[in-house]
């Protein structure tokens, strides 16, 4: 399924077989002996804002010590590559996501929302979308997992090159989330 969003952040998708088919020819293709001519030209850097990093959740009500806690997630790491077109540049994310169960939690799914950020250089933000992600617990398991796959699609002018963006992640957290994230 993909899912289109604003024109400037370019596409998010979670068909899996299409992005890995691209970062898979991107593998071969570095393995040839003909310089890649896209390396000199740079991609942009993508980074986990690391305040939105993690984030919890705790069952409706004032409580907010560890039996409240339904659950806790985090971005673990991001990998990915980028891909030159005439006038654009497209950035492969891959991006893992874990959650643990809290004791308060009484369902088999939660679902959090993360963020995806385009900037520039001086940190503008360009265009921004959230993204919703849903961690299913199996029976008796602690843990869950989801592994996101990003596809960025960043026009360029002429004049630009790809390595002027910046690609920032991160959980949308409220404003006691980020709180609380700030003191840990």
């Amino acid at each position: 399924m993909i899912r289109y969003a604003e024109p400037n952040i370019g596409m998010y998708s979670k068909n899996t077989g299409a992005v890995l088919a691209m970062l898979l020819a991107g593998a071969l293709a570095s393995c040839s002996s003909t310089p890649d001519p896209d390396a000199a030209r740079g991609c942009p850097r993508v980074a986990i804002v690391a305040d939105a990093a993690r984030a919890e959740q705790y069952r409706p009500g004032v409580g907010r010590d560890l039996t409240d806690l339904t659950s806790r997630a985090q971005i673990v790491e991001i990998s990915g590559r980028c891909a030159y077109e005439d006038d654009s540049v497209t950035v492969l994310v891959q991006m893992p996501i874990v959650a643990e169960r809290g004791p308060a939690l009484t369902a088999t799914e939660v679902d959090y929302v993360y963020f995806v950020a385009v900037t520039d250089t001086q940190w503008n933000v360009i265009a921004k979308r959230n993204f919703p992600v849903r961690m299913r617990f199996d029976t008796g398991s602690g843990f869950a997992a989801a592994l996101e796959e990003l596809q960025q699609v960043i026009p360029l002018e002429t004049q630009r090159q790809a390595a002027e963006y910046q690609i920032l992640i991160g959980f949308a957290l409220d404003r006691e989330q980020l709180s609380r994230n700030l003191l840990n």
